[in-house]
């Protein structure tokens, strides 16, 4: 099996060309088949990333697992079978340089431990029914696997100490009068561990839910969260790093047909209220789906439809301590709908992943931004999120959570193979490259626009205001009076509009008077006349000789002396000349007069 991978592994190397390579901010996706999601991802010290998800329609999905480099170029990508339905929902380094990964089947919740390369070195599943959601990695070593366990018609709040070998050093199986779950937990410095979900009361309606674990695995509270609305879920518990206070975001609905809105609130590690804000769109469900803090007490939320409806937005938001909004945008995927589950820091800003649909098709959809959320030198275009922030006042309800017992792992067989997915550069570049005929011409000429960088899939128009466009040939504009005008060429994608513009100048240039001439047959300044470098209405042309006779006369502007008189070359001398001429000069019609002096040589 190793020797498959690394042959399908080494064809995908050399057939596949990234279109990001040498980037450090991408949007890219990630096709495998009809349905393919993103769930979790983990960094790397040396830029790596892995992203965890599955691939396959709804009850026969598979786990799909691949490394990428900083720039986002696939190292490899594997999907994981264990004969049946599985989901990869969290992956997290190991103190011994492999990755664990969280799973669940049709049933149960499964772990694994798998190299970096990729291979399989051991597989578990739950003894009992049930899902897992998060790894945490413990202080004193292991790890905590968190999610939910059904000892009866209810599910209950499961955490499972692990070792590195994967065997369970204690579980906390406990719960309410209804359904309870574990979406994330954190540790502090003294090993006890804050664990954030929901918790269903005899009413069944979900409540958000903390609870507080000690370092040997004793539940010592738990406390539920509501605002009398119908459901309201935690997704994530984080800290804030300049007091003992932890920030809980997840979710809440009303029962009156209302949409989800992010639901944050600041709690004391006694678990009291600080403050609580909701976050809404107009028309449109959002909740929050994943937190992680940041330096500054700020954090960074992934937020989304949880379902990834129609109009899901795929949003990132990063938030101060007092729940103030820093930056808010969606990351648009040229598509139906979006959607970012988890989102981590990383050198030089954030990366996140999820799913993206377009025509129906979900592939796995994966974004590395920039500190401040945008993606430089990257040709996407995130949108500013219309959300609105109130103040909410939910009540605290502490809560004895009955226990579950324990139970025996199961050792599984998973296997990995490698796949070959197709990659889509969202922010391929738009290509704005065009040129104009003259960048300065006189009031009533013509402009020629000519397009020379193409991108497929991208629309472009093109803005000549203050110009008249010839509707009988594409790109010609002409300019009627004076002034500087932009003429700017824009592109536009499924994700982004960019612009680029020339500037050009209208305005009257000034006429020109040779005063020499050499009409020797040589082809080279053989003939006079002036020269007009705008368009003349009018002009009447006199030249005299020495004793004022007339050698030339002409009212045509483009008509010039060829220093003959009646067909004889006139001698070598020097000519006096007047003309008046009507024009469009400075903006307006003016007759003008002018007179001088050529010397005619022979």
């Amino acid at each position: 099996m190793t020797q498959l991978r690394l042959l399908g592994l080494l064809l995908f190397l050399n057939l596949r060309v990234f279109l990001l390579n040498g980037q450090n901010y991408f949007q890219t996706t990630f096709d495998l088949s009809f349905s393919d999601k993103g769930y979790a991802t983990e960094a790397l010290a040396n830029g790596d990333v892995l992203i965890a998800g599955s691939t396959g329609p709804a009850g026969s999905e598979k786990m799909w697992i691949q490394r990428m480099n900083a720039q986002g170029v696939v190292l490899w990508s594997n999907v994981f079978d264990d004969n049946g339905m599985a989901v990869a929902r969290d992956i997290q380094k190991t103190a011994d340089g492999n990755f664990l990964v969280v799973y669940n089947t049709l049933q149960v919740g499964g772990w694994m431990k798998i190299s970096g390369n990729g291979d399989v070195l051991w597989s578990k599943t739950m003894g009992i029914a049930g899902s897992l959601q998060k790894i945490l990695p413990l202080a004193a070593g292991g790890y905590l696997l968190s999610g939910s366990g059904m000892p009866t018609s209810f599910s209950h709040a499961l955490a499972i100490k692990t070792n590195e070998s994967g065997d369970p050093v204690w579980i906390a199986h406990f719960g309410g009068a209804g359904d309870d779950v574990i979406t994330g937990c954190w540790e502090d410095s003294q090993g006890f561990i804050y664990c954030a979900g929901s918790s269903a009361d005899t009413d069944l309606n979900p409540d958000g839910m903390l609870a507080k674990i000690g370092p040997n695995g004793s539940v010592l509270w738990a406390t539920r969260y509501r605002t009398g609305n119908l459901i309201e879920e935690f997704s994530g518990v984080a800290p804030f790093s300049g007091s003992t206070d932890l920030l809980l975001a997840g979710h809440t609905v009303s029962p009156l047909f209302e949409y989800d809105k992010i639901w944050l609130i600041r709690v004391t590690d006694a678990g009291a209220i600080k403050w609580s804000r909701t976050y809404e769109l107009p028309d449109l469900d959002i909740a929050a789906i994943d937190l992680k803090p940041v330096p500054g007490d700020q954090f960074v939320i992934s937020a989304a439809d949880r379902a990834n409806n129609l109009g899901s937005q795929a949003t990132l938001i990063k938030i101060a301590q007092n729940g103030d909004l820093l930056w808010k945008y969606e990351y648009k995927i040229g598509g139906e709908r979006g959607i970012l589950r988890e989102v981590i820091p990383v050198t030089g800003g954030y990366l996140a992943a999820g799913s993206s649909v377009k025509n129906g098709n979900e592939d796995l959809f994966v974004v590395k931004v920039g500190p401040e959320g945008l993606l430089p030198g990257a040709e996407c275009c995130p949108g500013t999120v219309n959300l609105t922030v109130k103040d909410v006042f939910p009540e605290a309800e502490s809560f004895t959570p009955g226990t579950s017992g324990g139970f025996i792992p199961l050792v599984t067989f998973v296997a990995g193979m490698p796949v070959n997915p197709d990659i889509t550069n969202i922010c391929a570049p738009i290509d704005l490259a065009f040129s104009v005929s003259d960048s300065a011409i006189c009031p009533g000429d013509y402009i020629v626009i000519t397009p020379e960088g193409i991108t497929p899939g991208v629309t472009y128009s093109i803005l000549t205001p203050g110009g008249i466009p010839d509707t009988t040939q594409p790109g010609k504009v002409c300019y009627p009076v004076n002034g500087t005008f932009l003429i700017t060429r824009i592109g536009e994608n499924a994700t982004c509009k960019k612009e680029s513009s020339i500037t050009v100048d209208i305005g009257s240039r000034p006429d020109a008077f040779p005063n020499a001439f050499t009409p020797n047959g040589d082809g080279v300044n053989d003939t006079y006349k002036p020269l007009f470098l705008c368009p003349v209405i009018a002009t009447h042309f006199i030249i005299y000789n020495r004793w004022g006779q007339k050698v030339f006369e002409s009212l045509d502007p483009d008509e010039a002396w060829d220093g003959k008189v009646d067909g004889r070359d006139a001698p070598s001398d020097v000519y006096g000349w007047q003309v008046e001429y009507e024009a469009i000069r400075e903006g307006s019609k003016q007759v003008l007069k002018e007179k001088g002096d050529v010397a005619l040589l022979r």
